[in-house]
């Protein structure tokens, strides 16, 4: 999952930074890195709001789940 989020990171990154890697972070903060990558690179007047919605609207729609399946950890189990 997180492998469509680490490529828009480092797409952002790369306007603003170019070859400065990015670091590497857990999952749960990779959604607090794209938005500074987002935040550097629409200040930098790299990427427009237009651009970055249209963007995000296409990664959010290939990282939820299929209909039908639920998202989130599985609950608890009963026996």
């Amino acid at each position: 999952m997180s492998g469509g989020l680490r490529a828009a990171i480092e797409e952002y990154a790369e306007l603003v930074h170019p070859g400065v890697p990015v670091p590497r972070v857990p999952p749960a903060v990779m959604p607090d890195q794209l938005a500074v990558m987002l935040y550097d690179a629409h200040l930098a007047a790299r990427l427009d709001v237009q651009s970055a919605c249209a963007h995000l609207a296409r990664l959010l729609a290939d990282l939820a789940p299929p209909p039908g399946k639920p998202s989130g950890p599985p609950g608890p189990r009963t026996q």
